[in-house]
């Protein structure tokens, strides 16, 4: 498979800012000025890593082989008896669930990117059969249905139909195929410099409301930045289509 350094490149800001993102989300509840600003500037940015991560799967496809999902299996098992191992080391105590979880991460959730990357590996040769049969039209229908009813209604209208906050199969189905559809229909025709222009506006935007609405509702920031995910799927189309 061909690969472009750009979206490599890409993938290992993504990384640096998930990490970042969740390592400084840990004391958000307690910051206040500049750290409160600083740790509201990474969540605004860094909140589409997973769908960037997701977009480029798409652009380049998913193929389902034992092999992958075998390695993919254990090593999320490793990580995550790992982490159980180092918990209750530090704790003294073990948590039923927590272990239960840790023996079976795909189907519990417990890494929720990596039960929705397993999920598209198997189904990957039914969403190919799928497309196959779509024209363009049709295919471009189809990511705008899926984009109305798992991102822009969730958005406006508070309540949503999965209820995962935008971190599900849903949205990340609609993500991949968006790949999908950009790699077919618009590969290297996408106007970089305006989607990356449009991507620093929106993210501006979330930026101000996420700090405004932290300063004004106790727990209103960690709200938004969950509702939030027409801006995500916006601003991680910029992002990649400038890489």
């Amino acid at each position: 498979m061909i690969r472009k350094s750009n979206l490599e490149i890409l993938r290992i800001i993504c990384m640096f800012g998930i990490i970042s993102m969740h390592t400084f989300g840990q004391f958000l509840g307690t910051c206040t000025g500049i750290n409160l600003g600083y740790g509201v500037l990474i969540n605004s940015i860094f909140n589409m890593g997973v769908s960037c991560f997701m977009i480029i799967s798409g652009y380049f496809g998913v193929k389902f082989s034992t092999k992958k999902v075998v390695t993919l299996e254990l090593m999320i098992l490793f990580y995550g008896l790992l982490g159980q191992i180092i918990s209750i080391a530090g704790a003294g105590n073990i948590v039923i669930k927590d272990l239960f979880k840790s023996i079976f991460p795909i189907s519990t959730r417990k890494y929720w990117y990596m039960s929705v990357y397993m999920i598209i590996i198997f189904i990957s040769k039914y969403i190919d059969k799928l497309l196959e049969n779509l024209d363009r039209k049709g295919f471009r229908t189809l990511i705008y249905v899926l984009i109305l009813f798992f991102y822009i209604m969730p958005s406006f209208m508070y309540f949503e139909i999965m209820n995962d906050a935008g971190k599900g199969i849903a949205n990340m189905f609609t993500v991949y195929l968006t790949g999908r559809y950009i790699r077919q229909y618009h590969d290297d025709k996408l106007e970089a410099r305006k989607m990356f222009a449009i991507g620093s506006v929106i993210i501006g935007c979330s930026f101000v409301a996420n700090y405004l609405l932290s300063l004004l509702v106790r727990g209103g920031l960690a709200h938004f930045l969950l509702l939030h995910v027409t801006i995500r799927l916006l601003f991680t189309l910029a992002v990649f289509s400038f890489s």
